[in-house]
C-alpha cells in the first residue's frame, strides 16, 4: 500500500534519478527497488513486469521517458557528446537504449554529495529533502551558493536515504584545504561549464563540435600533434587550473608534465583520436575561452 502520508512522487528542480527512486521507494513504503516497481505498476493501467524502471518510474511522474533523463539524470553531462549525429534533433536527447542501460544510474564523480545548508533550506519549506544534480559533477568542492563543503557518500546512499537523514552522519567530507578553491575564477569557470552542459537536457553531434573545437584551437595558436614546437592545450589548462583540482577531477593528471603531449586534453582540438570525454571537454573549454557562456555558446554553435 502507498503510504499517502508521505510526499507524492512529482521529481523536484534538480532532483537526481538515483535520489528520487529512493524518494518514491520510501514513498511506497516499498523494501526493494523491486518492490517499489511493483507497487507503481500495479496503479499503472498498462504496465506489465517486463516495464524497465525507468518506464515505470517516468509514468508515475506524468513524464516520458526522454523528459525524465533530460531532467533528472546525468545523461546530458556524460553523454554531452554523441557519435549518432543523424538522429539527433534540435531538442531531441536521443540516447541508445543500451547507453540508457548502461549510465543513467552513474554518477559521474563516482560519490554522493549534498551540502548540509542547502539541505537545511529545503527542510524549512517541505518535511524532507532531495539530492540535487548539480552537486555530483566533477569538480563541484564545494556548494556554489552557500560555499561550503559538500559532504560525501557512497552513491548507494541515495536509494537508501534522503540527505536529510544523513545530517547527522559523518560522511567522508572534502578535506578543509581544498574548500577555498570554490573562489578560484577558472575552476568557478569550469564548474558553470559543466553546469551548462547538465542543464541543456540534451546531446550534441560529436563531429560538428570537434570541427568548432579545432578551429578555436588554430585561432588560439594550439598545435593538435604530438610532434611540434606550439605550444600544448594541455599546458594552458594547468596554467589556467590549479594542480589539485586538475589532478582529482582528470584520471591520471598527477602524471603530467609541462611540454609533454596529453592526448586526452590536447585531442580536444585534432581531428583525429577519440572525441573527447566531458571532463576534458569542460577542461579546455576553460583554458579556451574568458566565460562560460561563450564557451558554451560556441562549442554548441548556439
Amino acid at each position: 500500500m502507498v503510504d499517502e502520508s508521505l510526499p507524492r512522487p512529482l521529481l523536484c528542480e534538480d532532483e537526481i534519478s538515483l535520489g528520487h527512486m529512493g524518494r518514491l521507494r520510501r514513498w511506497t513504503g516499498g523494501p526493494t527497488v523491486n518492490r517499489l516497481l511493483q507497487i507503481l505498476r500495479a496503479h499503472q493501467t498498462s504496465a506489465t513486469d517486463r516495464e524497465s524502471a525507468l518506464h515505470t518510474v517516468a509514468p508515475a511522474c506524468g513524464m516520458s521517458v526522454s523528459d525524465y533523463l533530460s531532467s533528472c539524470s546525468m545523461l546530458p553531462f556524460s553523454c554531452f557528446l554523441v557519435n549518432e549525429s543523424s538522429v539527433l534533433g534540435r531538442a531531441t536527447p536521443s540516447w541508445s537504449p543500451k547507453v540508457v542501460r548502461a549510465l543513467w544510474k552513474v554518477l559521474p564523480s563516482g560519490v554522493a554529495r549534498f551540502c548540509q545548508q542547502c539541505v537545511e533550506e529545503q527542510l524549512a519549506k517541505r518535511p524532507y529533502a532531495v539530492w540535487r544534480r548539480r552537486d555530483q559533477l566533477p569538480g563541484q568542492i564545494s556548494c556554489q551558493r552557500h560555499h561550503l563543503k559538500l559532504l560525501e557518500f557512497a552513491p548507494n546512499a541515495m536509494l537508501q536515504s534522503g540527505p536529510d537523514a544523513l545530517l547527522d552522519s559523518r560522511g567522508a567530507a572534502v578535506p578543509d584545504s581544498e574548500t577555498k578553491l570554490d573562489i578560484v575564477e577558472s575552476i568557478c569557470r569550469f564548474n558553470d561549464i559543466t553546469s551548462r552542459m547538465l542543464s541543456a537536457g540534451r546531446s550534441w553531434p560529436a563531429e560538428s563540435v570537434r570541427l568548432r573545437l579545432v578551429r578555436r584551437g588554430i585561432e588560439s595558436g594550439f598545435r593538435a600533434t604530438a610532434r611540434g614546437s606550439g605550444p600544448l592545450l594541455s599546458d594552458a589548462v594547468f596554467d589556467s587550473l590549479p594542480k589539485s583540482f586538475v589532478d582529482a577531477v582528470l584520471p591520471f593528471a598527477e602524471r603530467k608534465r609541462a611540454g609533454q603531449y596529453m592526448p586526452i586534453i590536447d585531442s580536444t582540438v585534432s581531428r583525429s583520436g577519440n572525441g573527447p570525454t566531458p571532463v576534458a571537454l569542460a577542461l579546455a573549454l576553460t583554458a579556451l575561452f574568458d566565460d562560460s557562456r561563450s564557451a558554451f555558446d560556441y562549442v554548441t554553435g548556439c
